[in-house]
């Protein structure tokens, strides 16, 4: 506890090529010091293959899809503690991306564009911390424990009961009537999927298990010598990985929503007690294919009088652009099917959420359904009398950075 945090900073990349004595990020032996100290720049070049030496002297380049890599700080013991981590995704070799419009952890990718028939995929990147100062876990800078999700807040330590002793809400956006502060990934049914799963600096005794539930992977998905990322019929079938410090791994998913397709929410996250009581859990959405993904997570609504009432959600991104759509148009069902164009409200660009408040009071019944559907195709709608109890007093906000 009494040593302090280094001002200096240097950016260690696992796998890649480069000279050591000039691109390592971090200061070794007789090696020339290669941190930067604060107010100061500086730059590293690392080759994405590995390079050899003919006989002749020459260096040869060999490109290599290493898919994830940890980038580590120069002080191993404390930088990390406090966010110092980061990743580095190496793609096919002649691939083109598009990053989502408000995060560059998910995107679609085109593995080839001299073959546009090989399908895009969607890749997510979880990068997972588990030994920072504040005691928590996260995905991106981003946690979600159960003390932020139930009114008990001894249930960040996973001590305590929840209402009534119903645990099963611990995932469900039922209390908060919000999703998680972690990442939410957003898939098209049936598309391919790269999990970019990396834990850049922990404990050396944390050894910590990762599932995704609905989904399997091949445990060595590697093709032409382990140069290329692909499909490997020899492989171990897997439903879980075991993740320890410094570990990276691509977990390729032949298809969003399992082999059917399912549309719906699916679990990742480390196994308990890590990922809940702590936070290290979230969301991977799935939509139909085209189309975003639309949930109302709050109804403010009096049945009583004809009151103003209100709608609240959020919407992913349209997975094929990466981009949220502009608006959402929310209508009526009465019980017998009638429907009512109630009013639209426009999708913040930068987190998908939107709010519709109406203009003046309307009269509605119980087992009337508020339906919601987006202009990025997406739909959700929930029955009046079903919808979220007011937050309790005592529940305190969801934690998390963006």
């Amino acid at each position: 506890d009494s040593m302090l945090v280094s001002s200096n900073v240097g950016l260690h990349a696992q796998l890649v090529a480069y000279d050591v004595t000039q691109n390592d990020g971090t200061n070794v032996g007789f090696n020339p010091l290669q941190t930067v100290a604060p107010t100061q720049t500086g730059a590293q070049t690392w080759y994405a293959g590995n390079l050899t030496i003919d006989a002749n002297g020459n260096i040869k380049g060999t490109p290599v899809e290493f898919g994830t890599v940890n980038l580590l700080p120069s002080d191993p013991l404390l930088q990390h503690t406090y966010g110092l981590v980061g990743a580095l995704i190496i793609e096919p070799e002649r691939a083109r991306w598009q990053t989502d419009a408000h995060s560059y952890a998910a995107a679609t990718i085109w593995p080839d564009t001299t073959d546009w028939g090989k399908p895009a995929f969607r890749e997510f990147v979880a990068l997972l911390q588990n030994d920072l100062a504040i005691g928590v876990s996260a995905f991106n800078y981003r946690s979600e424990p159960y003390g932020m999700r139930y009114p008990s807040s001894s249930l960040s330590t996973g001590s305590g009961s929840p209402p009534g002793g119903n645990f099963s809400q611990k995932w469900s956006n039922t209390l908060v009537q919000a999703d998680p502060q972690t990442p939410v990934f957003a898939a098209d049914a049936g598309m391919p999927v790269r999990f970019r799963l990396l834990s850049p600096g922990d404990k050396s005794q944390n050894s910590r298990v990762f599932y995704i539930h609905g989904h399997g992977w091949e445990e060595e998905p590697y093709e032409a010598a382990s140069t290329v990322i692909g499909a490997n019929p020899r492989s171990n079938y897997l439903g879980g990985v075991q993740l320890i410090a410094d570990e990276a791994y691509t977990l390729v998913l032949e298809h969003a929503g399992g082999a059917f397709g399912v549309t719906g929410d699916y679990l990742y996250a480390l196994f308990f007690p890590r990922g809940g009581p702590f936070g290290a859990w979230g969301v991977m959405r799935v939509s139909e294919p085209g189309m975003d993904a639309v949930v109302i997570n709050k109804v403010g609504a009096n049945l009583a009088t004809a009151a103003p009432f209100s709608v609240s959600g959020a919407n992913t991104v349209v997975p094929q652009t990466g981009a949220f759509a502009d608006q959402v148009t929310v209508s009526l069902l009465s019980p017998d099917g009638q429907p009512s164009i109630v009013g639209t409200t426009t999708v913040n660009p930068t987190d998908g959420s939107w709010t519709w408040t109406s203009s003046e009071g309307i009269l509605v019944s119980p087992g009337t359904i508020i339906h919601v559907e987006s202009s990025g195709g997406g739909k959700d709608e929930v029955a009046l009398g079903a919808v979220p109890p007011p937050l309790p007093q005592t529940m305190p906000t969801s934690a998390g950075g963006k």
